[in-house]
């Protein structure tokens, strides 16, 4: 996609198009934070894996730009998922950072939001997401330390963790109960437009990721 198109996709979901087109520019794995002096926004741009230093990270940028952020945050995940450990510590942190801004988390299209993504980008209190995006939701498990094998499923952490992050996020028991059976014994993937239109209100605003194609007749 075109820087261009970028720009148009991101404005007409009615985010704060500039910040984040900005962040689309860069593919390095890691936090970047942005800031727009005239709009009162931070953007904080997270790619990569669930995993240390995240929270670290994001709480520096918390500490350096809440005073300045008073139209709020904007947290884009790009993640294929990582350890829930590491999550909870940032989930700990955005639900502090929302009693004082508001807070908008964002999947770009092209982006992944996978496994313990997901519970982050349930924290927002404005989800956005392009249908042209991957989400991977799957079992809690546990795995060899050593091998990374997989070694037994929790089903009832598994009830637990939908418990916990899901349904304060507004995610209807019923989708949860169907996602549940559905995932049983297996990973399962989705775009984000599976995700949206099966009601599960996990992202509460689609960012448009398509245009129309003009033709230009030839002039003669």
């Amino acid at each position: 996609m075109t820087h261009r198109r970028w720009l148009s996709a991101i404005a007409l979901a009615g985010l704060s198009a500039v910040g984040i087109f900005a962040m689309t520019l860069s593919a390095t794995a890691g936090m970047q934070t942005y800031f727009s002096e005239n709009r009162r926004t931070v953007w904080i741009v997270w790619s990569g894996r669930i995993q240390k230093p995240m929270a670290k990270q994001l709480n520096r940028a918390i500490s350096k730009w809440h005073a300045k952020a008073l139209n709020g945050v904007e947290l884009v995940l790009n993640s294929r998922g990582g350890g829930m450990k590491e999550g909870h510590k940032v989930i700990n942190m955005l639900r502090k950072l929302k009693r004082t801004r508001r807070l908008t988390t964002v999947v770009l299209p092209g982006m992944v939001c996978g496994s313990a993504c997901i519970p982050i980008f349930l924290q927002g209190d404005a989800r956005a997401a392009s249908a042209a995006t991957l989400w991977l939701l799957h079992e809690v498990s546990k795995s060899d330390p050593k091998t990374k094998k997989l070694i037994a499923l929790r089903p009832n952490k598994t009830q637990q963790f939908f418990r916990r992050y899901f349904l304060p996020a507004g995610v209807p028991k019923g989708w949860i109960d169907m996602i549940t059976q559905k995932i049983r014994g297996k990973d399962v993937w989705w775009t984000g437009g599976q995700i949206f239109n099966s009601g599960s209100n996990i992202i509460t605003r689609r960012i448009k990721s398509s245009r129309k194609r003009k033709v230009h007749p030839r002039s003669t």
